[in-house]
């Protein structure tokens, strides 16, 4: 769910959003993480395994 709303988001705004598992409250978020550089093609890739 997250990661579709990422790349909506990444879409209408023209920006890569990262998706990322939160240590503080175990739930799932998007952000613009400059550390983290995954595309979303990859992560696409990755959840056709």
């Amino acid at each position: 769910m997250a990661l579709r709303a990422a790349e909506a988001m990444g879409k209408k705004h023209g920006v890569h959003f990262s998706v990322y598992k939160c240590a503080w409250c175990d739930g799932w978020h998007i952000g613009k993480n400059a550390q983290n550089k995954i595309k979303s093609d990859a992560l696409e890739d990755k959840r056709q395994l």
